[in-house]
């Protein structure tokens, strides 16, 4: 998955909902790759932290990219 641009919370939300989609398909490892990234806020890295944990509880893994 790619994201670009400024990554605040409403963005790092729209990751979160594809990466779950992407888990309820199955995969237990995603990759983010956030090369496209200009800039993220902390409320944005919050979210990606939260989601990365989330992902190691349930015994998946999410790369991030950068």
């Amino acid at each position: 998955m790619r994201v670009s641009g400024h990554l605040t919370s409403l963005g790092a939300d729209l990751v979160r909902g594809t990466a779950g989609q992407l888990r309820g398909l199955g995969h237990v490892r995603v990759v983010l790759d956030v090369r496209g990234v200009r800039a993220v806020d902390a409320e944005g890295l919050a979210v990606l932290r939260a989601l990365h944990d989330e992902f190691r509880r349930d015994g998946g893994e999410l790369l991030i990219r950068s």
